[in-house]
């Protein structure tokens, strides 16, 4: 009977040594767990900063290289000042329109919540209203942005914004003269996840029957044409009637782009 009370108790003591081990495992691994989270805890919040700062330090980019081509542009009209060639006035002017392309994409970039993608339909409407400010279109020349919901890389924003530049402005100069009313029309939509189209019509007077854009020696042409190389675009010009200008260029999926 003693032997067996003595097995009870050793039986007891040893439970008893089992979930005291088995408490002080659980503790452990409790504060080590906690510790863990602190620890993960901690990091997170350090990139959280690094991410906040490194946001804010681009968007100090966009808006100092903004500022300065800005400036550039003021130079340039102080300069236009001084000059009485008309060839070197226009040189100067068409500058200032594709330097002022190029800033509104920075100062759309340091606008937005995206820091590294663009609005292309604010940007294109934004462009227009630049462009047909400064040419004094008048109502004659209605002008239409059909562009889709379309956040674009920065990279491709610049050159896709200087081709807007370029061809908006050709066709405001030499599409509709002795000011005939028209329509100018700016188009963009996706293909595919990863494939845009950019189309820029007018309904004015064409590029004639013996256009041809390889010989063309316009430096406007030729900016559209080198630039949609920088995009690796096909590049289609169909000059009439009206004159359509297509540039069909692959892009990110559109969902690794979204501000979101």
């Amino acid at each position: 009977m003693l032997i067996i009370m003595l097995a009870g108790v050793a039986l007891l003591l040893v439970m008893a040594a089992l979930l005291a081990r088995s408490y002080r495992l659980k503790r452990r691994s409790r504060q080590q767990l906690l510790a863990q989270q602190k620890d993960i805890t901690e990091k997170n919040r350090c990139l959280q900063h690094l991410l906040t700062e490194k946001e804010w330090l681009l968007k100090e980019v966009h808006h100092r290289v903004r500022n300065n081509l800005q400036i550039v542009i003021s130079l340039l009209n102080i300069q236009s000042a001084y000059l009485d060639n008309d060839a070197a006035l226009h040189a100067i002017r068409q500058s200032q329109h594709r330097i002022s392309a190029m800033s509104l994409v920075h100062q759309k970039a340091y606008q937005s919540g995206a820091i590294s993608t663009i609005d292309m339909h604010e940007y294109t409407q934004e462009l227009l209203h630049y462009l047909k400010e400064h040419f004094n279109t008048g109502p004659q020349l209605v002008f239409a942005c059909r562009v889709d919901n379309i956040q674009l890389d920065i990279s491709a924003a610049v050159p896709v914004g200087l081709i807007l530049n370029e061809a908006i402005t050709n066709a405001i100069r030499h599409s509709f003269p002795g000011g005939r009313a028209g329509h100018i029309t700016v188009e963009m939509a996706y293909l595919a996840t990863d494939q845009l189209l950019l189309v820029i019509s007018d309904d004015g007077i064409g590029l004639g029957p013996d256009f041809d854009f390889e010989a063309q020696p316009a430096i406007g042409l030729r900016l559209i044409r080198m630039l949609s190389e920088q995009l690796e675009a096909a590049l289609k010009i169909n000059g009439g009637p009206g004159c359509r200008i297509e540039v069909r260029f692959k892009t990110a999926p559109a969902a690794l782009l979204s501000p979101d």
